[in-house]
């Protein structure tokens, strides 16, 4: 993954993980709120690369997502 600017949010089902080792924030920001281990049968997400100065959120989906089907 490699991103300069600017603001991504990555929504994603309930038990999933991500591993965010190698990825290099640079000056931005990451907001890892998932686990590290996955629930059993769900996978991991292994993000590697360098943000430059946006943000990347990675998040279970909240009551607002739920409640309009996203």
């Amino acid at each position: 993954m490699s991103a300069s600017m600017g603001s991504a949010t990555v929504v994603v089902p309930e038990g999933w993980a991500a591993n965010c080792d190698r990825l290099n924030p640079g000056t931005g920001r990451l907001r890892n709120q998932l686990p590290a281990t996955a629930a059993p049968g769900c996978p991991t997400l292994v993000l590697r690369g360098q943000l430059g100065a946006g943000t990347l959120t990675l998040r279970h989906a909240n009551r607002w997502d739920r409640r309009r089907g996203g």
